[in-house]
């Protein structure tokens, strides 16, 4: 970029010959075999560019963030009520974070409910929680009673131990989502429902969760070779051949 600003031509060097730079700063153009280059011009583009990388980090860091919180509120939040059993479903309405003066407890963001599916596994463990609560009551706890934390949740589950156990060590519960929203597309449940479970404004987001293997493309194969095979060719004439008569 700067090479095309200062009107010099383009750098001849390799990616790799982008190291000698640090080496010999006051004359990059050496370094990147680009004779004439402006260092000065050089170095303010790199620093714009380097700026914008650290900004554009930045930015996903403190959003994750920011969602992370959202999430341990909303965990916190749940009461023995908003475990429907009759339809299913866990019901997101309120959000419980530490405040002045205490524990703060409010509708969620959007102030909108947010119904989650029950699944099988979960269901034992939610009628564990509820068993002789009331309906306000708060579902869940932090290991001494209080208010519950990513930092509590991963102390209760031993994480770090866990996953290094399971040869998985960067396995962040964030990615859990990731992980289940990818179960679900491959369950054959449809993209909106999923987009609508995680709270997602943008379908390319869910889009974003999903890491689907290759194991539906080798299902996608074994369908292609049945209706190629001369059993599937019969069947298909079978089904086709009234229609064809008919027109």
């Amino acid at each position: 970029m700067a090479a095309f600003l200062t009107g010099t031509p383009q750098p001849a060097g390799d990616p790799a010959s982008g190291v000698g730079v640090l080496f010999r700063p006051g004359d990059p153009g050496s370094a990147l075999d680009a004779d004439g280059l402006n260092p000065v011009v050089y170095w303010i583009v790199a620093g714009l560019l380097l700026a914008g990388l650290v900004t554009d980090g930045l930015w996903a860091w403190l959003r994750l963030r920011r969602h992370t919180h959202r999430i341990e509120a909303e965990v916190s939040g749940l009461q023995v009520g908003d475990v429907d059993f009759g339809k299913n479903l866990v019901v997101i309405r309120l959000q419980v974070f530490p405040g002045k003066g205490g524990l703060v407890t409010k509708p969620t963001k959007s102030r909108e409910e947010r119904r989650v599916p029950i699944l099988e596994p979960l269901r034992s463990v939610l009628e564990r929680l509820t068993n002789g609560k009331q309906p306000e009551d708060s579902l869940l706890f932090g290991p001494k009673g209080g208010y519950l934390t990513t930092a509590t949740v991963r102390d209760a589950m031993n994480w770090d131990g866990t996953v290094a156990k399971l040869g998985l060590p960067d396995l962040t519960r964030h990615g859990l989502r990731h992980t289940w929203a990818t179960w679900m597309a491959d369950a054959g449940i449809p993209l909106h429902v999923i987009q609508d479970i995680l709270r997602h404004a943008s379908m390319e987001t869910t889009r974003g969760y999903l890491h689907p293997d290759d194991r539906h493309l080798a299902s996608a194969a074994e369908q292609a070779n049945a209706f190629l095979s001369a059993a599937g060719q019969r069947k298909h004439a079978r089904r086709s051949g009234p229609t064809a008569r008919g027109l």
